[in-house]
């Protein structure tokens, strides 16, 4: 399960992470109902194994976090980055009234 960093701007909350390894096509990120959920499936790799000794002690198999998204939050614009194994996610505020 990855770290996050949460902290906000005047203009916005923003939710960093890395998660090593992992393509962007292999990470969902949605916001629904004022739930924001991060999610990843591992998908298991086919290697071939010619020797005699097999070894993998890196697990496969997916994970999620959610995060209750703050009032003021403009659902309709939020943004979300992925670029080397990191993301951003940025929930832009509501103008205020």
């Amino acid at each position: 399960m990855p770290s996050v960093e949460l902290c906000e701007t005047e203009a916005a909350y923003l939710i960093k992470g890395e998660i090593p390894g992992v393509k962007k096509e292999d990470l969902k990120i949605t916001l629904q109902d004022g739930m924001l959920t991060i999610q990843h499936v591992c998908r298991q790799e086919n290697e071939e194994r010619n020797n005699n000794f097999y070894r993998n002690e890196r697990p496969c198999g997916s994970f999620g976090r959610s995060f209750n998204v703050p009032e003021g939050v403009n659902e309709s614009a939020v943004e979300t980055q992925f670029n080397d194994g990191r993301f951003k996610v940025i929930l832009p505020k509501s103008a205020r009234t």
